[in-house]
């Protein structure tokens, strides 16, 4: 009797082992089933057949397709900048045969960025308009690096350094511009007080304001306009903004809400930071306002502008270079 209850036990005792073992393997852990995870059944192996190839030419992209490989002598030039002509890229030929910004995305998503000048700065502003976007994470690189950095990558510049950067890209084509100002007779801020953007000379001596940093030319009844005009029209009811790029130009990567803002309501921005044009020549920086703004105007900027009335801003940073 005994022995016949010790195996009921010991039966019992197996059973319950394995319900309980079998109650582990049905419901495992919670940790255990967050570090599960879904593992795909297919690995795709990089390629280097491209996604996309384009040129841009102002607010167009044009699709660039490979030519007959016969063609091509040359692998494609390490520079950014480069001439016309045949090159080879990734074992195909393509032809950069018209100024712009030639762009090819492979399928790892990495891009190949070429430039190919002209006399025209307006295909060259289109080009680095689709290059750069506001933000700040290249300001501390020189001009060589941020030409070595467009190869393949978008330059994240703020509205100084990106104009000068253009005004020195410029000059390695033979077109002239400056770098330009402008400031708020508004209520001041610690972040967003004025502009900085540049002025380009067409071939007949008159200057156009050229906003890289906005993507955006500007222009009244079809004509272009500098920077005094735009200052003299601050209802800019009048002034149409025109894009010189169809690029994204937020930096999407960190939260920018005073660009936000600005897209929000870009005419008003502009009409607080447009209010007093700033210019500088070769030795000395002049700018024009009503006479009762000269004072703060000055204070603003420590005394190390020279006030000058609009007649006399007007010929002494425009007419005078018609004349030139």
């Amino acid at each position: 009797m005994k022995i016949r209850i010790l195996v009921i036990l010991c039966l019992f005792a197996l059973y319950a082992c394995k319900k309980k073992s079998e109650s582990k393997i049905s419901e495992p852990s919670t940790v255990e089933q967050e570090q599960k995870e879904p593992v795909p059944a297919l690995k795709f192996a990089n390629t280097s057949a491209f996604l996309f190839t384009y040129r841009t030419k102002g607010t167009e992209t044009i699709e660039t397709n490979p030519v007959e490989m016969s063609n091509c002598q040359d692998d494609l030039p390490s520079e950014f900048i480069v001439s016309p002509g045949y090159y080879k890229l990734y074992m195909e030929c393509y032809h950069f045969d018209e100024p712009g910004l030639y762009r090819f995305v492979d399928a790892d998503q990495k891009a190949t960025q070429r430039l190919v000048g002209s006399s025209d700065w307006r295909d060259i502003a289109s080009a680095m308009a689709w290059v750069q976007t506001h933000g700040a994470r290249d300001n501390a690189l020189s001009y060589d690096e941020l030409l070595e950095l467009a190869k393949g990558d978008k330059l994240l510049l703020t509205c100084g350094n990106i104009s000068k950067f253009f005004v020195s890209l410029l000059r390695t084509f033979g077109i002239r511009s400056r770098v330009v100002h402008s400031l708020t007779l508004d209520e001041w801020n610690s972040y967003d007080n004025g502009h900085t953007m540049l002025e380009v000379m067409n071939d007949d001596g008159t200057w156009v304001l050229l906003d890289v940093d906005m993507n955006r030319t500007f222009a009244i009844a079809g004509e272009e306009i500098n920077l005094l005009r735009f200052s003299r029209s601050i209802s800019l009811d009048n002034v149409d903004f025109n894009f010189i790029a169809n690029d994204t130009n937020n930096n999407v990567s960190y939260y920018n809400p005073l660009i936000e803002r600005i897209f929000g309501s870009e005419k008003r921005w502009y009409k607080r930071i447009g209010q007093v044009p700033i210019i500088c020549d070769v030795t000395d920086c002049f700018f024009t306002a009503a006479e009762e703004n000269v004072q703060r105007v000055q204070e603003y900027y420590a005394n190390t502008l020279e006030y000058l009335n609009s007649k006399d801003f007007e010929a002494r940073l425009y007419t005078s270079y018609l004349k030139k």
